[in-house]
Formats: C-alpha cells, structure tokens, sequence
C-alpha cells in the first residue's frame, strides 16, 4: 500500500515538473519573439549613416541611389539589393555595408580608376582593368595625346654607294626652280599652326590602348572590340595588377599600353622606355626582371627593356 502511495506521488511531482519545463520553454519562446519583432519594428533603427571612400559620388548621390535613410532598421536592410543598385553608378567597383549597433551603418565604397583611354568613332573613353567603360569623352581631333614616336619602326633608307647622282636626280635638280618667299600674313598662319595644341585634360595623366579602337563604348558595359582584337584584350587585367603589385614599377608612370597582337604586347614608362613583354606568360616574373633592369639603369635615358623571354633579359640604350 505505502508502495503505491510513493509512485503516485512521485507520478504527480514528474507531471508538475514537465508542466514547469513547457511552461517556462513557450514563456522563452514568446520573449524572443517579442524581441524579434521590436528589434524590427520599433529598436535598431538607423540614426546615422557614415558613407567612406567616395571621391566621384556624394554621400547624398549614392544613398539615394541605394534607397539608404535615417530611420530603417539595420536587421530589415536588403544589403545585397542596396549593394547593386550602387554598382549602377560606373565609377563604384564594390560596397561594403557594415552594421554598428545599436544605430549606426557604416558604407565603404571602393571606386572604379580609369587605367586605360581608347580612341572611339565620337571621342574616347575611359576604361578600368576590367574593359568597363567608365567615362565616353568627346574630343576633337586634334585634342588627343600625341602616340609615343618609341613603338614606331624607323624608315629604312637606301644608301647609294654611287658618288654620281643618278640621272631622275639630275632631272630633278634641274626642274627645281626658286620659290618666292611667303609672305607675312602666310608665315604668321604657319606659325600658329606650328603650335603644339594641348591635348585633352582627361586624357593627359592616362595612358593610352593603341593600337585598339572601341567599336561600341556605352558607359557602364564592356567595350567592344573588333573580332580580332577581343582574343587578347583580356590580357589588361593581368598587366595592370601584376605592375600594380610590383614595389618599383608605378602604373601612374605608364604612358602608353599597346597590344598589337598577342605576342606583341609593349609598355612606354616614362615617356623614355619602352618594356616589350612579348606575350604576357609568366606576367608577375617579366614585370619584376623590367623592375630589376629599371632600377640598376634608371629611366633618365631612352631604352628598351626586353623580358619577352624571362631566360634572356637585356636593357639596350637608343643611339
């Protein structure tokens, strides 16, 4: 009798005890639910918004274009929506959003640079390492940058070895005839033509896509190339960050980029030399023998930096 007495009320005390744990588990539940919808509703409301890293855009322009204000809340924010509608702008790369509680969001933009400029049907535009258009320009023709006289073969001359004249040369040395001076007037308009005209302010601390020409440009897209030429012109992203990771070379000192054919790919740096990489196999290795042979010579003088191959490397002064 006292058994059964002992199992009923250990039976009840069980009961109670389960009742306490259900009871206790959906009080839990319902807090957290309570603050789950204050901290959506009511807490953690933006009060302030700090925007860094922008130079092209204001703080106004690119949250306004993200759909950003003081007010939202910081756990209902859709960063990836507000992250692209930021990348519409063509100068924004990439945006981090961070949260800082209670109130605080925190927006980093990293900016698109213009590493390269190529000539258009209208103008120009400024492309990043990625062919994005950044920029379409128009200028004139005689407001573009002069090319580098660096990449151009020189004439081949014929030397005659006959110390006669030839017989045409005779002939026309004996047609020649005196021409009468210019006059005044004439001579002033030579002059002004004379010139140097100044080139484009965009385009003067950019260095150039020759022998390249954007058959389309449309600000925000790729660039489109000729048939030809889309199967090397990946070959800017490669160059541009293996110069840019290098301790020596500066991509700000690069004049001109010119991608005549796959293995052809030469570099103006400093207006002074010109570093023929061939094709662009083992990039980071060619670009740090060109940052060696730099060092040691200097680029006071007009060289060529030859590292087409990476076994035979020569630096050749021009005569």
């Amino acid at each position: 009798m006292a058994n059964s007495v002992d199992r009923y009320y250990q039976k009840k005390k069980r009961r109670k005890k389960k009742i306490k744990i259900v009871f206790f588990g959906l009080l839990f539940i319902l807090m957290m639910l309570t603050l789950g919808i204050l901290s959506v509703t009511v807490f953690f409301n933006a009060e302030e918004i700090i925007v860094e890293g922008n130079t092209r855009y204001t703080a106004k322009e690119l949250l306004e274009q993200g759909e950003l204000s003081v007010g939202q809340n910081l756990f209902r924010l859709d960063k990836f929506k507000t992250i692209e509608k930021m990348q519409e702008f063509p100068y924004v790369k990439d945006v981090e959003i961070d949260r800082k509680l209670p109130n605080t969001l925190v927006v980093k933009v990293i900016e698109n640079q213009p590493v390269v400029w190529v000539r258009t049907p209208g103008g120009a535009a400024l492309l990043n390492e990625e062919y994005r258009v950044l920029e379409v320009l128009e200028v004139s023709a005689d407001a573009f940058p002069e090319e580098s006289d660096l990449l151009k073969e020189e004439p081949k001359v014929e030397i005659s070895t006959s110390k006669e004249p030839a017989e045409d040369e005779k002939e026309t040395k004996e047609e020649e005839k005196p021409q009468e001076e210019p006059q005044e007037e004439q001579k002033e308009e030579e002059k002004e033509e004379e010139k140097p005209k100044e080139p484009h302010p965009r385009l003067a601390k950019i260095p150039q896509l020759t022998p390249l020409k954007a058959e389309k440009a449309e600000v925000g897209e790729i660039a489109q190339f000729g048939e030809k030429e889309q199967d090397y012109t990946g070959f800017l992203k490669e160059l541009y960050e293996a110069i840019s990771r290098d301790e020596q070379l500066q991509w700000a000192k690069v004049d001109q980029v010119h991608f005549a054919a796959r293995y052809d790919i030469r570099v103006v740096y400093s207006d002074r030399v010109v570093i023929d990489f061939g094709t662009l196999d083992q990039a980071e290795t060619k670009v740090e023998l060109a940052s060696y042979l730099l060092k040691d010579n200097g680029t006071a003088q007009t060289a060529t930096v030859d590292v087409s191959d990476p076994n035979r490397v020569y630096y050749r002064p021009k005569k």
